[in-house]
């Protein structure tokens, strides 16, 4: 079931055949699987992990993510496929040649942690570091122009370069997108990754500047408090954090605004 889904989702796509589709996902990000392994998945001869479905769904067009992930649930659960009857249902066909989802037209969101590699890429400078966080924070395709506001044409040129090589981004023509919907940093594991955070964190300074951002509230407190209210805060803290995650991925298709955040609370003992 899996197999022929994707079979169906390449020839909508416009892919006769499953090298040239596989040559299509592997110039976009970097793959989880090889080409044989892909051709066992269409041919039905495995049923692949739930990371290989993600990584597929992520590179897709929403719809076509979706109805993969239904077929992969159909698959796992045969005896409750009634769940599952939407997988059934005839793909409607997408624009050829292949491109970018139009605007408005949402991958599957799928997290991809970035490699050393690519981390120590986006921290090399500010400009690559901002611009990182605007391509990922993008649903839609950026265009070339729309980038020149922040960014001078040498450098953008420079930095999409690099990215485009770490399959960090995707282009098609004057479009831009991040390769995957979300990426997630690794880690603070070691002495490399702990001297690039620090250097991001100085980054992290600047950008509301950068950016032209509106401030709303600032605040900077060094005070003394009872322990017994600490927990407290840390509770409200918690609670915060949440709501922003859960405003970001509870209402997506809603999200016309981006906050700038920052947040460092410490503890410790004083003289007096």
């Amino acid at each position: 079931m899996v197999g022929k889904c994707l079979q169906e989702v390449r020839k909508k796509m416009g892919f006769p055949s499953a090298r040239a589709f596989y040559q299509y996902l592997e110039s976009r990000a970097d793959l989880d699987f090889n080409y044989s392994y892909y051709k066992r998945i269409e041919n039905g001869q495995t049923l692949p992990s739930t990371k290989v479905i993600n990584n597929l769904a992520a590179l897709l067009p929403s719809q076509f993510g979706e109805q993969l992930i239904l077929a992969y649930c159909s698959a796992n659960f045969p005896h409750h496929s009634h769940l599952f009857s939407q997988s059934q249902k005839s793909l409607a066909p997408a624009p050829r040649p292949p491109s970018p989802p139009p605007p408005g037209q949402q991958t599957v969101i799928v997290q991809r942690t970035l490699t050393e590699r690519q981390v120590g890429l986006i921290a090399r400078s500010q400009q690559h570091y901002y611009l990182f966080l605007l391509v990922v924070l993008s649903r839609q395709p950026l265009d070339f122009k729309d980038l020149l506001v922040h960014f001078p044409e040498s450098s953008l040129n420079e930095i999409l370069a690099d990215f485009k090589e770490q399959k960090i981004i995707y282009i098609e023509g004057n479009l831009i997108q991040a390769a995957y919907p979300e990426f997630r940093f690794p880690p603070a594991e070691g002495k490399t990754l702990t001297q690039i955070y620090q250097k991001l964190d100085q980054y992290d300074v600047d950008r509301p500047k950068f950016f032209g951002m509106e401030k709303l509230k600032s605040a900077e407190m060094f005070r003394r408090i009872s322990p017994r209210y600490l927990e407290l805060i840390l509770s409200q803290l918690d609670v915060l954090l949440k709501t922003v995650r859960m405003s970001e991925e509870a209402d997506s298709a809603a999200n016309t605004d981006v906050i700038s955040f920052s947040l460092r609370f410490h503890r410790g003992k004083l003289p007096g």
